[in-house]
């Protein structure tokens, strides 16, 4: 008996889990969690106060902030990009 076509967007064997998501997707999660509290861990190390400059200002800012915002600001430029590259195909 033939076995029907899997998504066509997804390559490789992947099973899938009981709870419905394929085992790639259980690990992008995951990863994605360890990142989080790795760059949660390391800014919660740096909490002493640094000097900011903006484009027309400048302020003192906790350390942690700076890199909070930074990973944050990253991860939103990644996920317009991937779903700019998923609009186009």
């Amino acid at each position: 008996m033939a076995q029907p076509l899997g998504d066509p967007d997804r390559s490789g064997d992947q099973s899938t889990t009981t709870s419905g998501a394929t085992t790639g997707e259980k690990l992008k999660w995951v990863v994605s969690a360890v990142l989080v509290v790795l760059i949660v861990l390391f800014a919660a190390a740096n909490t002493e106060k640094r000097q900011v400059d903006y484009l027309v200002d400048s302020a003192e800012v906790p350390l942690i902030w700076v890199m909070l915002g930074s990973a944050v600001v990253g991860a939103v430029i990644a996920a317009l990009l991937r779903r700019r590259r998923h609009h186009r195909s």
